[in-house]
């Protein structure tokens, strides 16, 4: 249900500072319901080159509560089809080129997630896409909170927010 502790990944199998490659890492866990407190204080997150499909398809996912720092390839479908999860405490993009293309889509419960330096990240289309089939395959049953992130090397936001048929809420944007 829940990953605690030095499970997967403690200390002795992963050196401060390496990054993994975490492609399809947890994909179709289907009980798993959080991540958290996955580190001791002396290593308070996980460095990835890779993040695409890490949680894909982790329905009953709720959170992620432990910083994630992407320091190269691609975070497509991250956590796409996690209808469940709420929030994300922190991916930081550390600057260099990425994709989040479907990042977060069919991800209708979502509620937060702190995004850091995305100043060249280049592909955003789909990131937070809803299923194009209308509000009968899901719908955004909550305030969606983001930063202000910046935009300036993304080239293609197609269908970003598609789809978003949101219920009580909206989409804010804070600083």
């Amino acid at each position: 249900e829940s990953i605690e502790g030095d499970v997967a990944f403690g200390q002795s199998h992963v050196e401060h500072n390496q990054a993994i490659n975490g492609l399809y890492m947890f994909a179709n866990c289907y009980n798993l319901k959080s991540v958290d407190n996955l580190y001791n204080y002396e290593w308070p997150g996980i460095s990835l080159s890779t993040g695409a499909h890490m949680f894909e398809d982790c329905q009953n996912l709720k959170s992620i509560g432990f910083p994630i720092l992407m320091e190269g390839g691609s975070c497509e479908s991250m956590f796409e089809n996690c209808i469940n999860l709420e929030k994300v405490a922190v991916i930081d993009f550390g600057g260099g080129n990425r994709s989040m293309q479907s990042m977060f889509a069919q991800c209708y419960s979502l509620q937060e997630v702190n995004i850091l330096n995305t100043q060249a990240v280049t592909n955003m289309s789909s990131a937070f896409k809803m299923h194009d089939r209308g509000p009968a395959y899901g719908l955004c049953n909550s305030l969606l909170k983001l930063p202000v992130f910046p935009t300036d090397a993304v080239t293609d936001v197609s269908n970003m927010f598609a789809y978003n048929f949101f219920a009580d809420g909206a989409l804010a944007m804070y600083q």
